[in-house]
């Protein structure tokens, strides 16, 4: 009978401790949530000409997600303006969308995954920001259009620069 209620108290104490979450350092580091990738395939045009409303901006991109693609929605294309004149005169624009390029848009690339060229002309940039070359209130010569990209992904996640990681 002693045996009976050894055996019972030991197993009670198994069953309370095994069930107890792990602090190790490995559990943290395989802790993690997969995302989505927009991988620069090309930069074919990055030159956004000023006095040539239809200079373009063009690269190519392949978006890659834990489905290969599967989760592709939608890559915003935002543009920022950053004022690098020495008396910094053009107001601050922060980043304005600019278009969306969706899925559907996308073709599958060598290698299986989604891929599209992104097409950018100064005069869209310039009009999604409503600014006109204009000492006061447009921009100047040596000011900096910022492209910057997101990739929307079916289930709500947005990724973009804020996103990326370290590398």
């Amino acid at each position: 009978m002693k045996n009976i209620f050894k055996i019972l108290i030991c197993s009670l104490l198994m069953v309370s401790f095994s069930c107890q979450e792990s602090d190790n350092t490995i559990d943290a580091v395989l802790d993690y949530e997969t995302g989505a990738i927009l991988r620069t395939i090309s930069v074919d045009s990055q030159l956004l000409n000023a006095s040539d409303p239809n200079s373009l901006f063009s690269v190519t991109i392949e978006e890659q997600d834990e489905q290969d693609g599967g989760l592709l929605q939608e890559v915003r294309v935002l543009v920022e303006l950053r004022d690098l004149t020495t008396d910094f005169t053009t107001p601050a624009t922060g980043e304005v969308l600019v278009q969306t390029i969706p899925a559907s848009e996308f073709s599958t690339g060598p290698v299986g995954l989604p891929r599209t060229t992104v097409n950018l002309t100064f005069g869209d940039a310039a009009a999604a920001l409503g600014l006109s070359l204009d000492e006061q209130n447009g921009y100047n010569p040596g000011d900096v259009f910022i492209v910057k990209l997101e990739v929307v992904l079916s289930d709500g996640r947005v990724f973009g620069a804020s996103s990326a990681s370290g590398i």
